[in-house]
């Protein structure tokens, strides 16, 4: 199996035949002699060479998953052996590896198993309904609420599922494949599922590697419906996985060791922000701004406050913004429902407008990308951006009261590649209102270092505008 990202400049294999002298102990019948065999075998062989030249330092760039995807490796295994009269496969398989799991007594065979004591545990957790959905979720959300996961990078049984139950703890696979054993207990079609976390590296779909196999999670089919469940991620909704599980290939541990993928771009990462700005009855101008969460920014705040406090979340959110800038009413919406996400909103005045004679005025109050993430000069290897993006940013302001726009940005379209990317920055006045409309699409995350300028300097192009400004001027 290679990996890696240069090509082998030399990859050729030669023929030939080699004769090998064997010793070896052999024993006359149960209590006889031992003695000492000596003989050859002959054998065709094949030499193979694999040469790579000038290979540059590795170094580590953002936008990069999983810097073991591209580390220049060769990696053997025995095939197979032959004693002379037949061969022997010794190569790990799908069907192989499907086999054993299914029985190891660490991995498939206890979540099978009758497990009649689970009937205890569960008969608190279980509404009493024939709703096998709502029983799944009953349970998933009971386990994630309830159990703590101590390591997220070891797919095995580590003590007994009894011995989980009582801790209220354990590794990724101690809690999902419990989750596994008490779906199973109440009738609901559920089966583990291998897969390798992008920090651990892309699977091989023609050859498992068991070291990269790091993670297991379960899936149910209800109706016409798979979901897939992780139960040791906090806040993470039923039917939802977290980022690090899309990495590819995966395998449905079952009967008929189905492969599944989990790729980033079948996510997408949905953002808008509302801003309007009015005069209020004093000189200042206020404003409400309401933050509608993508998915992965929902499950990161939600966590966020959970570590800490609201208290601290609100106070570091009004450390964001100037002096010039007073923000108040901090409302977090659905911190509590697992598959909403959240809504940040909050009032605000505008301070710098009291008394200037020119007022410069970013419309994007601080929402904007600030530096371009792709600051370095050249790449050598590919962009993986997490997931695709649609961000929307709207401004409504009515013009402060003894002011004109002097100057607005001009609007502008720019597209990636035609259709892997889209920015519009689309600004309107007239005599009262200022609006603005923000919009970023990433329709692609995978980039190859050919396309890498091209990427960089679409991102240059987007941090340029955003930084630019409104001129007001006051009234003589």
């Amino acid at each position: 199996v290679s990996q890696g990202y240069h090509k082998f400049d030399i990859d050729k294999s030669k023929e030939g035949s080699k004769s090998y002298s064997i010793r070896r102990q052999s024993t006359d019948g149960l209590f006889g002699a031992s003695r000492e065999e000596a003989f050859s075998v002959s054998s065709p062989t094949t030499t193979h060479r694999w040469a790579i030249k000038d290979v540059p330092v590795f170094k580590v760039e953002n936008y990069i998953f999983s810097p073991n995807n591209f580390i220049d490796r060769l990696s053997l295994q025995l095939s197979r052996t032959y004693d002379g009269q037949e061969y022997h496969d010794v190569a790990n398989n799908w069907k192989k590896v499907n086999e054993e799991m299914r029985n190891a007594g660490d991995f498939g065979k206890p979540v099978y198993d009758e497990n009649l004591w689970l009937d205890k545990v569960l008969a608190q957790v279980i509404r009493q309904e024939d709703n096998l959905l709502q029983k799944a979720k009953d349970i998933y959300y009971y386990v994630q609420k309830n159990y703590t996961c101590t390591n997220h990078d070891d797919k095995y049984i580590t003590t007994s599922l009894q011995d989980v139950v009582k801790k209220k703890s354990g590794t990724v696979g101690d809690i999902n494949l419990l989750l596994i054993a008490m779906l199973n207990h109440e009738n609901i079609q559920v089966l583990p599922v291998l897969l390798s976390t992008s920090e651990a590296g892309r699977n091989y779909p023609s050859y498992p590697v068991m070291e990269r196999l790091n993670y297991v999670i379960g899936k149910i089919h209800i109706r016409t419906t798979d979901y897939y469940l992780d139960a040791t991620i906090p806040f993470l909704p039923f039917g939802k996985l977290p980022l690090d599980c899309y990495n590819g290939y995966v395998r449905v541990v079952s009967a008929d060791s189905a492969a599944v993928y989990f790729e980033p771009d079948s996510l997408k990462e949905t953002r808008m922000v509302s801003v309007f700005i009015f005069n209020d009855d004093g000189k200042e101008l206020a404003g409400s701004f309401t933050n509608n969460m993508g998915f992965f920014e929902s499950l990161n705040t939600k966590n966020t406050i959970a570590q800490s406090t609201l208290n601290k979340y609100e106070k570091d959110l009004k450390a964001l913004y100037p002096e010039s800038i007073t923000v108040s009413n901090i409302e977090v919406d659905s911190l509590a429902l697992p598959e909403e996400n959240v809504a940040v909103k909050f009032d605000f005045k505008l301070n710098s407008f009291e008394d200037a004679d020119i007022v410069y005025f970013n419309p994007l109050m601080g929402e904007g990308l600030m530096k371009n993430p792709f600051y370095a000069a050249e790449r050598q290897y590919p962009v993986e951006l997490p997931y695709l993006k649609d961000e929307t940013y709207l401004l409504d302001m009515e013009i402060p009261k003894g002011y004109v726009v002097d100057e607005v940005p001009k609007s502008a379209r720019v597209m990636l590649n035609d259709t892997e990317g889209s920015f519009e920055y689309i600004i309107n006045k007239d005599a009262e209102k200022v609006q603005l409309r923000c919009r970023l699409q990433m329709n692609k995350v995978n980039f190859l270092p050919e396309d890498y300028q091209t990427l960089r300097d679409f991102y240059g192009y987007i941090v340029k505008k955003e930084a630019e400004q409104i001129v007001f001027k006051k009234i003589k």
